[in-house]
């Protein structure tokens, strides 16, 4: 658990956020390069409201890429980390995945309340950007990663959390020593 903590506040320097539109219930990914289009349109990506109703209806974990247009961070996660195939795989199979821009000017409703985007990230306590965030089915958080993670580290994260082993008393160290 030390490891974790440890892990998430070295990553916090590295702390910046992307992009959203809305499409229907998905969230189409726009880029200045095509080839991020290409990669981050492989993993679904649902509009907010819609993916906590979705994730709580088929009992899914949830997972939240805060992140803003002006990120460099953001864009190196999209590149990078979307783009590997097991993340790819894992985030589809397990989660429902939102991508959400606290810089758009627009209205959610969530736990019968309404935000705009940047209260809502005010509400996560989002202090930069990316900030990944890990939620279980009723939107309950399970953890918070700020910055930007390699697609073996973020792979690791989502597998322990998908697993529940934290409710299992089973520290990411063990688990990653098991691996």
């Amino acid at each position: 658990m030390k490891k974790i903590i440890i892990v998430i506040l070295g990553l916090f320097l590295f702390s910046c956020n992307n992009n959203n539109s809305k499409t229907k219930d998905l969230v189409d990914i726009k880029s200045n390069q095509s080839t991020l289009e290409n990669f981050n349109q492989r993993i679904k990506w649902y509009d907010f409201e819609k993916g906590i109703e979705k994730a709580k209806k088929e009992n899914k974990h949830i997972f939240i890429d805060f992140y803003t247009d002006w990120c460099h961070w953001c864009k190196v996660l999209d590149e990078k980390t979307y783009s590997d195939e097991k993340v790819i795989d894992i985030l589809n199979k397990y989660y429902i995945s939102i991508k959400l821009n606290p810089k758009k000017n627009k209205n959610v409703v969530f736990k019968e309340k309404k935000y705009s985007n940047a209260e809502l990230a005010r509400f996560f306590k989002v202090r930069g950007y990316p900030a990944l965030y890990f939620l279980n089915s009723n939107a309950d958080v399970i953890n918070a990663i700020p910055g930007f993670l390699p697609a073996d580290k973020f792979f690791n994260v989502a597998d322990y959390i998908r697993r529940d082993l934290f409710k299992k008393n089973i520290s990411y160290e063990t688990f990653l020593k098991k691996k």
